[in-house]
């Protein structure tokens, strides 16, 4: 008789109760509030490269080209995450742009398309 005691003092426990919230949908719409410092977001979104002056391109091709950066630009170009039917240009031969702090780290090139 004891076992069956000791299951009833359980159910007696320690107030538990099923419990009825008003809807959302009963409730109007909370709006949310313009937090200063959201503008943050919009600085990880990418940007275009600063244009580069076209004597300054002119420099940059008469030196040595990258043979490493078309073979980089092809192993993307194929990759399956780009989508059947991309359309874009094979590339002949490439050069490194000089970083300046204008660029935020990335690797900027100029290619030239067959």
């Amino acid at each position: 008789e004891d076992a069956y005691e000791d299951e009833d003092d359980e159910d007696d426990g320690e107030g538990l109760s099923l419990r009825r919230f008003e809807s959302a949908t009963a409730k109007p719409p909370r709006m949310i509030e313009d937090v200063e410092g959201a503008d943050e977001d919009e600085e990880d979104e990418p940007r275009s490269p600063p244009l580069i002056p076209s004597e300054e391109l002119e420099a940059i091709m008469e030196g040595a080209d990258n043979e490493d950066l078309p073979e980089l630009y092809g192993s993307v170009k194929k990759c399956p995450c780009h989508g059947k039917g991309h359309n874009a240009p094979d590339v002949v031969r490439a050069w490194d742009v000089p970083q300046t702090p204008e660029h935020h780290g990335r690797r900027i090139a100029v290619v030239q398309v067959a």
